[in-house]
């Protein structure tokens, strides 16, 4: 490959899932030019696994940044043209660097590349979520290559997120000077891949698991979800896309944002596991944000 690639980790707590992180990266078939860790714990407790690595750079965020800040420091402290922002409780699987340079040299011109993911639990067994059952039906494209890129690109997207954050190498010149919005605290990565699409640039998915997508109770996916406010958050950014679909004239992609029927059945489903479980203020909560979302459709 003749481009560098540097993994950058948005860390926020818990050592032992980044030192199996840190293992992933350096088990790699193609080696990484640096692995920084922009450290967003209280106390820099990271600095600990500095000596796994000689090519290991740590950066203490004090005080810390909060993620969407986070992910920009990685992509600004980057020295190298292609950068992968991997969470601090995922891993890599031994052929997740060589793949990704593979992929740029092939598409010399994509602003970012990623792949499918395992998905696996606190402890590393595989899972499997409704969401994550329901997007495999999402995916665009029938080869094992294919670009996300225009209106058919956006209008995907616009279905769901169905792009696994940390399997992400993004090209930063190809960016554009885009970087992720700080005002959404969970979907910041969905918005940065629509303001790529919305800028002409384009993505490149390969249909290959070489990441392993940790869910666990204490990841701040998980507590976010748990209080609602990342469906609330989901539904203010399909609004915001719809209308920006609408004035690029791509009215297929405006309306699919609008009527947002995947997200819909989501939620009715977490309302479902809510009630099943007891949990009837969670079960309320997310009957609010539905019925909301119900107005916003017989708007059309």
């Amino acid at each position: 490959m003749s481009e560098s690639i540097t993994v950058a980790i948005p860390y926020h707590q818990n050592l032992d899932y980044l030192r199996h992180t840190i293992t992933s990266i350096l088990q790699q078939t193609h080696q990484p030019s640096e692995i920084i860790i922009a450290d967003d714990s209280p106390d820099g407790s990271a600095r600990a696994l500095v000596g796994m690595s000689p090519r290991i750079r740590h950066i203490h965020n004090s005080p810390p940044l909060g993620m969407a800040e986070n992910f920009n420091l990685c992509l600004e402290e980057t020295k190298t043209t292609l950068v992968c922002l991997l969470h601090g409780d995922d891993m890599l699987a031994p052929n997740y660097l060589e793949m990704m340079g593979d992929m740029a040299q092939r598409y010399p011109s994509a602003a970012a590349f990623f792949c499918e993911a395992f998905i696996i639990d606190g402890e590393g067994n595989a899972v499997l979520s409704f969401k994550d059952w329901a997007k495999q039906f999402i995916w665009p494209g029938r080869g094992m290559e294919y670009l996300i890129e225009n209106e058919d690109g956006f209008k995907s997207l616009a279905h769901c997120n169905f792009i696994i954050t940390p399997s992400v190498c993004y090209r930063v010149p190809a960016m554009r000077g885009i970087r992720f919005e700080t005002q959404y605290k969970f979907s910041t990565d969905w918005v940065m891949y629509m303001n790529l699409l919305l800028s002409g640039a384009f993505l490149v998915g390969r249909r290959e698991k070489a990441v392993y997508y940790r869910r666990h109770p204490t990841s701040a996916t998980a507590v976010f979800q748990r209080t609602g406010n990342r469906y609330q958050e989901d539904m203010t950014i399909l609004a915001r896309i719809s209308d920006q679909a609408k004035q690029k004239g791509w009215h297929s992609a405006s309306r699919v944002a609008k009527i947002h029927a995947l997200h819909a059945l989501y939620i009715s489903y977490a309302i479902a596991m809510s009630l099943v479980r007891g949990r009837w203020s969670r079960g309320y909560s997310l009957l609010c944000v539905l019925m909301g979302s119900y107005r916003d459709r017989k708007q059309l």
